[in-house]
């Protein structure tokens, strides 16, 4: 690509992700990333390409079943107790993330393409067929992994199932995501 302030054919440089975030929905969970990436000049950084992300990723789905998770926490003789609309009225979640989640630019050149043989012997087999350099794709992305806290709450039940409202019992797991957005350098948008 040619540069319009140092005015020469030059390559990119190291990718720029410093704009993009990461927030969590504390209610469901779900993890969203977006902001734009930048590709600088490798010669002067002008900005010469961007690309604007935003990807959601529902990980609060990926938690054991909280139903488990409260018949779990309270006494064996209380457990029948414990049901759907019971966790519906006593039962408060909580999202969050478990301090920064890092953010990272990828790149990758796709070398090959996978082919499927229509006729012949080797009919229906799959195989790698190598892409000449000249004709490989560059693409350029960023992913963001972290750790997702999840925090139940529900009031304490004794063994005979009475419900202490004054007592809160809290309970948290915690699963490690990773959202990431990849696209093909010719789909950047051009900043010049």
């Amino acid at each position: 690509m040619r540069c319009p302030e140092c005015r020469r054919f030059v390559g990119f440089g190291d990718m720029d992700v410093s704009e993009v975030e990461v927030e969590v929905d504390e209610d469901d969970g779900t993890v969203t990333m977006r902001g734009r990436i930048s590709l600088p000049c490798a010669e002067c950084s002008a900005t010469l390409k961007e690309l604007e992300v935003e990807q959601e990723e529902c990980v609060g789905e990926q938690f054991p079943d909280l139903l488990a998770v409260v018949q779990g926490g309270v006494p064996e003789s209380a457990r029948h107790l414990i049901t759907e609309e019971w966790v519906e009225k006593h039962v408060r979640v909580q999202f969050e993330l478990d301090g920064e989640a890092s953010i990272e630019g990828t790149e990758r050149t796709q070398t090959y393409k996978e082919v499927t043989f229509k006729r012949g012997p080797k009919k229906g087999q799959t195989v790698r067929k190598p892409i000449p350099a000249r004709y490989a794709k560059t693409y350029r992305g960023v992913e963001a992994e972290g750790e997702l806290i999840r925090t139940v709450h529900w009031p304490e039940v004794d063994e005979e199932g009475t419900v202490d409202r004054t007592v809160q019992v809290e309970h948290k797991d915690r699963i490690e995501f990773k959202v990431e957005v990849e696209e093909s350098t010719a789909s950047f948008d051009e900043v010049c």
